[in-house]
């Protein structure tokens, strides 16, 4: 069965590049990325606007050690480092990507199954 697990997240992988990754987060249009992203850094809820998921998903991901984050300099606020961000969001996107691709094939073969019953 691990095999099986294994198999899907290789697959997953490929599904959108880093360089992809990176572009589409920098098309999100979120205005304080750019500057941090020129930093090397994002903050979770820049990071959250630019994924369309609510900021504490980000930082239950950070909290159950799934995104790496750091404080910034010395202050108290998380930053996750930027290699980090895309890496996380590939494979967020990857993810979303794969459910909607099982979906799909699902209800494709229920309208075969139908259309061969009638």
């Amino acid at each position: 069965m691990n095999s099986t697990t294994e198999e899907e997240t290789v697959s997953v992988e490929m599904l959108i590049s880093t360089e992809e990754t990176a572009q589409r987060l920098m098309e999100a249009g979120v205005d304080r990325l750019f500057a941090q992203q020129s930093e090397g850094i994002v903050n979770p809820i820049v990071l959250a606007k630019c994924l369309g998921v609510k900021p504490q998903m980000i930082y239950n991901y950070i909290r159950d050690g799934k995104i790496l984050s750091t404080k910034q300099n010395n202050t108290q606020k998380l930053v996750i480092v930027w290699s980090d961000a895309v890496e996380f969001a590939q494979k967020y996107w990857n993810r979303k990507l794969v459910r909607q691709a099982k979906i799909d094939a699902e209800l494709n073969t229920e309208e075969a199954t139908e259309t061969d019953t009638e």
